[in-house]
């Protein structure tokens, strides 16, 4: 990846934070931001995600908040939860200078951007983990059901539900992000 695409994925990780308002976001929350962006949208962001803990992961996201961190641009707090910590991703002093070199990809990426946070923000990190998870096996196993989809997912996240994993596939058609098996909003 040149220095121009690494400079405008991280103006959109800016963006997205920005956009966000006061809902924190963290490494998972801006992964899967990241991979409904690129997936649905089709913007341009060249990572490979692969199914991993988490659901969709790319160690390029991370890389790219790490280099975002190391100019300022973000800032990264560790936050206590009660199962654990995570992070919290805040826009850093040196946000403009990055976002208004990639001006033109923001430009082409902000409706997709307005979409993506719309439709997510009020989505904590597990409920954004099986809603890209539903989204990944939907594009990329071909479920001609529905049954067969959230049978997938189950077997991939046995944690959650099957009630839960119904709620989060309702979601996901009540806000058009799946329209039918196979297809997801704006990949047709």
């Amino acid at each position: 990846m040149n220095n121009s695409q690494l400079y405008g994925n991280i103006s959109v990780i800016l963006e997205l934070i920005k956009k966000s308002n006061s809902k924190k976001l963290g490494h998972t929350a801006i992964m899967k931001y990241l991979f409904l962006l690129q997936e649905l949208k089709k913007a341009p962001l060249g990572y490979d995600f692969r199914l991993y803990t988490y659901g969709p992961y790319d160690s390029d996201v991370l890389n790219h908040l790490e280099v975002a961190e190391s100019l300022g641009a973000t800032s990264t707090s560790i936050v206590p939860y009660p199962k654990g910590y995570g992070y919290e991703v805040k826009i850093g002093p040196n946000d403009g200078s990055i976002r208004s070199s990639c001006e033109d990809l923001l430009e082409t990426q902000k409706g997709n951007i307005d979409w993506i946070v719309k439709t997510f923000n009020g989505k904590n990190a597990s409920e954004l983990e099986l809603a890209s998870t539903i989204v990944y096996v939907h594009l990329n196993k071909k479920h001609k059901k529905e049954d067969s989809l959230k049978e997938e997912v189950k077997k991939i996240k046995p944690h959650f539900p099957m009630e839960k994993i119904t709620s989060m596939l309702d979601f996901l058609r009540e806000n058009n992000v799946i329209t039918s098996p196979g297809t997801a909003r704006g990949t047709s």
